[in-house]
Parts: structure tokens; sequence; C-alpha cells
């Protein structure tokens, strides 16, 4: 796994990215602050994953996997737990 936060240029240039961070070269799990965040029941950040290439562009963007979050520090939590998650997952179950 491989946080690209800290990188430069277009991917990092939106102040709403909380985290983004590639798993197994395969995947990246991206959190957010969402736009109108009243409009999602409370929820103001989500964490998506995504299928990408090694390096994080993402190569559709039908996501795997999602969930949502009220607060900054549930978001970081749950980005990192969804890190773990997909990097723990057999190639099998998906």
């Amino acid at each position: 796994m491989r946080s690209i936060t800290a990188d430069t240029g277009p991917k990092m240039n939106n102040p709403n990215i909380i985290d983004r961070t590639v798993v197994n070269s395969k995947y990246v799990v991206s959190t957010v602050r969402l736009a109108g965040g009243g409009l999602y029941g409370g929820h103001i950040f989500e964490t998506m994953v995504f299928p990408s290439d090694a390096e994080g562009d993402v190569t559709n963007w039908q996501e795997l996997d999602s969930q949502r979050y009220r607060t900054i520090d549930e978001a970081r939590i749950g980005h990192n737990d969804m890190v773990q998650s997909w990097t723990d997952k057999n190639p099998k179950e998906l």
C-alpha cells in the first residue's frame, strides 16, 4: 500500500481530498469531503474504492466499495479501515 496524499499535481489540488491510498497496485482508496454535505443525511465525508493502475490512476469510476461518515475523525479512521480491508482481500473474493 502506498499513500499518495503528499503527491502533487492534479490529483491532489482538490482541498476536499482527505486521503488517497493505492492498495496492492490495483485499487485506490479515496476519502473526500462531500460538496453539499447536508444533502447526505449529515454525512459529509465519503471513502470509495476504485480499480486503478499501480500509479493510482483510476481505470474505472464504478466504485467497488464505499462508506460515509459524519466527522473528519471518523473519515480518517474509516479510510484506514478500508485500506486494511482491501489490503487483506483475497482476489477470489472480488
